[in-house]
């Protein structure tokens, strides 16, 4: 019963990470992507 209460807390915690980690990816992502448009801009 232990080992399975153990599982349980554990799992959503790496649920979290990941969608954590996906969620900066795609911050970062369309972070670069608007500092690269303002570059352009700012070359132009």
């Amino acid at each position: 019963m232990k080992k399975y209460v153990t599982t349980k807390s554990v799992q959503p915690v790496a649920f979290r990470l990941t969608t954590l980690s996906l969620v900066m990816s795609a911050v970062l992502g369309s972070a670069s992507v608007i500092a690269g448009e303002k570059l352009d801009m700012s070359f132009i």
